[in-house]
């Protein structure tokens, strides 16, 4: 499956599960740096990762999002070298706060197999293949523990998102509308 389809198929089941779930909000790609939304790029990454945020804060060191499920298609990199042998996990990372890590480090003892992976670095591994079902699991259980933890929180820059993501996801039905 072409790198594009797997961004559209997680699009359709997030805005899916967000008709079921109003309040539901997730954040796409903000811009169209590389002109990759042009492409049909709906998420962070590129050819060898997709990186979805429901959450607020980056860790700028890391400079991704700080909580994200990510998939790896398969002919990604990251599977040809042998450290990563699946192709979905929530990640974890706080590298730039000690406040934000500690923190972090709450969450991952709630969620179920999250472990370390580098120093900074947590993550959660699905071993099914099927990376819209490991989203949707991530979704009906690992997100209400987490958003749970987090509350009203601002944990430097953690926090539930808001309806600000929202014209995000405006921008990419226009695209997709276009398409």
């Amino acid at each position: 499956m072409d790198i594009t389809e797997i961004h559209e198929e997680l699009f359709s089941f997030l805005m899916n599960y967000r008709k079921k779930n109003p309040n539901f909000n997730f954040l796409p790609r903000k811009i169209n740096r590389g002109k990759k939304l042009d492409k049909g790029y709906w998420f962070l990454g590129n050819d060898d990762y997709i990186s979805i945020s429901f959450f607020g804060g980056t860790d700028n060191k890391n400079k991704t999002a700080t909580i994200s499920f990510n998939v790896l298609p398969s002919s990604s990199k990251y599977l040809d070298n042998g450290l990563l042998n699946y192709n979905s996990y929530i990640q974890f990372t706080a590298r730039d706060s000690i406040i934000k890590l500690n923190f972090i480090k709450k969450i991952v003892l709630k969620i179920q197999d999250a472990k370390q992976f580098k120093e900074g670095e947590f993550r959660k591994t699905y071993k099914s293949h099927d990376y819209v079902s490991n989203l949707k699991h991530f979704l009906d259980i690992d997100k209400p523990i987490i958003d749970n933890i987090i509350g009203d929180k601002d944990i430097d820059g953690l926090t539930l998102l808001n309806s600000e993501a929202l014209k995000y996801i405006e921008a990419i039905e226009t695209r997709r509308n276009l398409k």
